[in-house]
Parts: C-alpha cells; structure tokens; sequence
C-alpha cells in the first residue's frame, strides 16, 4: 500500500500587469482557474498575486519554494511564465524535483515533465523569433501568403 500524500491541492497564481497588450481582471483570472481545477477534479487552493513590476517572479518563487507541500501550480496563462529562459528551466526543475504540475488555464496546458516543457519552450521560441522580425518581414510574409496560400 502506498504511503499517503501530504501534498494538498494546486495553488493558484495570477498576475496584474499588461501582457500582451491586455490586462485581465484579477477576480476574472481567478473564476477562469476555479472552472479550470472544478472541470479537472482539481483541488484549487487560493491564489498568490504577482507584484506589477516588469519581470517580477517574487511570488512565483515564494510558491516554488512551497511545492513540497502542493501537487502544483495553476497558472491564469502561459504568458505569467518567468520571461527568462533561465528562471523558466529553474521553475520547471524545481516542479520536477518535487513531483509536482504545472497547469495554464487558459491554454490547458499540463507541465508534468522535460518533454512537456521543452514542448511550451518551443513554442516560446517561435514566439520571441517573430517578435524579432521586422515590419517589412511580416509584412512580405503577410502579402507572399495572400498571393501563394492555399486558403
């Protein structure tokens, strides 16, 4: 017979400045992971709030630093993910080594191991590539779509 968890529960983790371009209520964030973990069978334990300054993870640390006693983490998005890929390898290595999940409402994603995560990392990496590209690129790939699609 296995030995009893003393893990209790995803906590919830939220954010307050702009990703994106948007802002998404606080008490909106929270409904959307309440539905999330209810859908799920998922105990939801009360959210942490990140601070607004730019790249800030003090809370998200504080949480990691927790996860002995969690099964996880639920995420109102992906785009609360650490900015630094660095932090993000760190996060990711910290859930691991304590059995834990990382779950994005939004995006249903589920975070339980490496492959799960350099999966999010790849798509991160798409992501910062066209964020890198000139207007003049996006649009010549824009208008070279209209022209060759196949729509």
């Amino acid at each position: 017979m296995a030995a009893a968890s003393n893990k209790i529960g995803f906590r919830g983790y939220i954010g307050t400045r702009m990703e994106m371009g948007r802002s998404t209520p606080q008490h909106i964030q929270q409904l959307v992971m309440r539905e999330y973990c209810k859908e799920r069978n998922m105990t939801f334990l009360l959210s942490a709030v990140e601070y607004r300054m730019p790249g800030c993870t003090m809370i998200l640390d504080a949480i990691l630093a927790d996860l002995n006693s969690l099964e996880g983490v639920v995420m109102y998005s992906l785009y609360l993910f650490p900015q630094s890929r660095e932090k993000r390898m760190k996060m990711y290595k910290q859930l691991f080594e304590n059995g834990c999940a990382l779950h994005t409402a939004v995006e249903g994603l589920v975070i339980k191991n490496w492959d799960d995560a350099m999966r999010v990392e790849e798509s991160l990496l798409v992501g910062d590539v066209m964020r890198g590209q000139s207007k003049t690129d996006i649009d010549y790939l824009t208008e070279w779509e209209l022209q060759n699609g196949t729509n």
